[in-house]
């Protein structure tokens, strides 16, 4: 998260939570270096079998805002240079359009509707308390998977959707959450942790939370990328521009009688020149997290550890500009909400590439531990996307799933998609009616061709059967783990998720 400077007219929840809140936070909750397991004397950090893994994850960024997926704007130029060495996935996508269900996916190599760490009761002004689904223990995380095999584990954790209390720590040694940590904060904590493990070979989970809204880059961010300040260009917008982004930024403000702020912000509303602003913020964000993934990467490359450590770059879900009618995320399973990047630098890889075939997001959890020799249990959904020696195996279309819960436990009031190249099949209104797209002739996903007579409708028909049988099979591995677990989250937990939006 950046600083705002004069243009912001709020300290919102996120910079309150930060400047106030941290050290409470960590002598609360004991956001600290948690126990460690015991390591055989003969291990190495980073040996040859065992490679180091960090994987650095931006919350909320969408694919086609880096400069290696085509955007037009100078937003990553050290992402763009990490991807000429690694694998990139051109057509990755998320399991899930907001944080839980996507990193629930993540760590566990199953779909959402399996895992169901999801929920949360928004009927929780009405209560003392609000009911969370939990991430159960029935599931073997990827963290525990790579600690099993001797990797040192760390979760570098920003979003509170995802924390340790809601069962998203399982397998880490090393926990640290500070709600709403500032970027750069947030990578020198993980170079310092990396600095002092010098034993065994070490998996650094990195979830920091930019571009999330709302959207308050640091003022030099912005300048570098347009020229002009944010406040020169905020004071050019309408009257009416600028109220509805300052009611943006009030929506990330503490709620309270005389300013409810549950009610969304009619930003369809903007103007065009106000919707272009509203894009430079989100930009100049991006800008903010690349150049501080690339100090994480320099770092690496001065300690002599980039030869011996896969990294990762990618997000847990994408961000809706109005293309649908929608802004923010866990809004739809439309490709701008679940299209997320997904980079891949595997140690001795002289030049990786361009994968063009449709993947998922979750199958990093197979990929790291092939990569790693750890075990991946037999219940897991995903599928590798490397063999042990670090070579793409990706060379067709996958069918990739994604889920929509509408913010609601009941499964079978579900939306779902499946993506195979140019195709794509989605529900909609809880499952009860089905489309079929063909992304390269529209993108806007608006014509439906499923009744097609000809060889693409064909195609699409199969492609709904597959996608009805999924949600079938994963209904039944979904049953055989059991009901979904639920946690009380305490007033302190409520405002955390108020910070981003969410309550």
């Amino acid at each position: 998260m950046g600083v705002s400077d004069g243009s912001a007219r709020f300290p919102t929840r996120r910079q309150a939570l930060v400047a106030g809140g941290t050290a409470l936070l960590a002598g609360t909750l004991g956001f600290s270096a948690g126990c460690r397991v015991k390591r055989s004397a003969t291990s190495t950090r980073g040996s040859k079998d065992k490679p180091n893994v960090i994987v650095y994850l931006a919350d909320t960024l969408r694919a086609d805002h880096l400069g290696c997926y085509g955007h037009s704007v100078p937003t990553t130029p050290h992402i763009d240079s990490f991807s000429e060495s690694a694998f990139w996935f051109e057509k990755c996508f998320s399991q899930g359009s907001w944080t839980k269900p996507s990193i629930g996916s993540l760590f566990t190599g199953v779909l959402p509707r399996v895992h169901q760490a999801v929920a949360t009761d928004l009927n929780w002004k009405d209560t003392c308390e609000l009911p969370v689904q939990t991430l159960r223990s029935q599931f073997v995380t990827l963290a525990e998977t790579l600690r099993s095999a001797g990797y040192h584990t760390g979760l570098f954790l920003a979003n509170p959707q995802v924390q340790k209390e809601f069962g998203f720590a399982q397998g880490f040694d090393h926990y640290v959450y500070k709600s709403a940590h500032e970027t750069g904060q947030q990578v020198s904590e993980v170079i310092a942790w990396i600095a002092t493990d010098r034993q065994s070979p070490f998996f650094a989970f990195v979830h920091e939370l930019d571009p999330h809204g709302p959207y308050t880059p640091p003022p030099i961010e912005y300048t570098k990328l347009y020229g002009v300040s944010m406040e020169e260009d905020r004071n050019s917008l309408s009257i009416e521009d600028t109220r509805l982004l300052d009611a943006h930024e009030s929506f990330y403000l503490p709620a309270n009688d005389s300013a409810p702020n549950c009610d969304p912000v009619p930003l369809w509303e903007l103007s065009p020149g106000g919707l272009a602003f509203l894009k430079r913020l989100y930009d100049a964000e991006i800008a903010h997290v690349d150049r501080h993934l690339g100090r994480l990467l320099s770092y690496l490359d001065r300690k002599g550890l980039a030869h011996n450590t896969v990294v990762v770059l990618t997000a847990d879900h994408g961000e809706a500009f109005n293309e649908h009618g929608k802004f923010g995320h866990g809004n739809s399973i439309f490709n701008e909400e679940i299209h997320v990047p997904l980079i891949v630098r595997i140690p001795g890889q002289q030049r990786g590439g361009r994968v063009p075939y449709s993947v998922a997001l979750y199958d990093l959890y197979p990929t790291l531990t092939t990569l790693t020799g750890a075990s991946t249990p037999s219940y897991v959904q995903a599928k590798t996307l490397v063999d042990s020696a670090g070579a793409c195996v990706v060379d067709k279309h996958r069918a990739v799933f994604s889920e929509l819960d509408h913010y609601r436990p009941d499964t079978d009031r579900w939306d779902a998609c499946v993506q195979q190249g140019s195709y794509k099949v989605r529900t909609h209104h809880g499952g009860q009616g089905m489309t079929g797209h063909i992304l390269t002739q529209d993108r806007a996903e608006a014509v439906d061709l499923l009744e097609g007579n000809d060889v693409h409708g064909s195609h699409l028909r199969d492609l709904s059967e597959t996608l009805r049988t999924t949600i079938k099979a994963t209904g039944t591995l979904a049953a055989s783990f059991g009901e979904a677990e639920w946690t009380n989250a305490d007033e302190h937990h409520r405002e955390e998720l108020n910070a981003i939006g969410y309550l």
